[in-house]
């Protein structure tokens, strides 16, 4: 995005540039000049001996097609990437939209993967103590333990995913930054009630 405002800015100026090449020019040309004699020195001459010289040189906007030119191209440019700068925005917008969504999702996987774990546990707790019963076999309680190790797996992968998801976003939005230890960091948000990313 920095790239293309500064593109926007750089056009600015040129359409600035051309339009002042249009206006009319005022210049002022000054000269003096001293008469010595070829065998003095050069600081040996008197006041009679000192011409000046001054002229006003006025150039008038008639006959200026190519200036004219030049700054209908700098507004077509300048046109030109305000219309980037737009899309661009645009894009940025939707990628972070499309982010921020990815996170919710990540999140709701991630309570679920969590509801998932514990109610594996509950499982395992049950099994083993209708076993202790005598109620059921081992190959119950050994189910259970599967069933709990694979919801606990979902529920790292989850706890990665959300994490890639939350990194994707700051990405997007263009507030990950990366300290002096080359590790990332995103921005904490201030207050008693700010929420961190888990």
């Amino acid at each position: 995005v920095g790239q293309v405002t500064d593109r926007v800015d750089d056009a600015k100026r040129g359409v600035a540039v051309a339009k002042n090449a249009l206006l009319a020019d005022l210049d002022l040309a000054a000269a003096i000049t001293a008469d010595t004699e070829p065998d003095l020195g050069v600081a040996d001459f008197n006041g009679e001996d000192v011409g000046y010289s001054a002229a006003l040189v006025l150039g008038l906007p008639l006959n200026r097609k190519s200036e004219r030119n030049e700054y209908r191209a700098s507004l077509i440019r300048l046109e030109r990437s305000r219309r980037d700068l737009s899309r661009l925005h645009d894009s940025v917008s939707v990628e972070v939209r499309r982010a921020f969504r990815r996170i919710e999702l990540e999140r709701n996987a991630l309570r679920i993967q969590e509801l998932n774990v514990e109610s594996g546990r509950r499982r395992v707790e049950n099994a083993t103590l209708r076993v202790d019963l005598g109620e059921v076999s081992n190959r119950e309680v050994v189910e259970a333990q599967e069933a709990l190790l694979l919801a606990r797996n979902r529920l790292a992968q989850a706890k990665s995913s959300l994490a890639i998801s939350i990194l994707e976003f700051a990405r997007d939005a263009g507030v990950l930054r990366v300290d002096r230890n080359g590790y990332w960091r995103l921005p904490r948000r201030r207050g008693p009630n700010a929420e961190q990313p888990r």
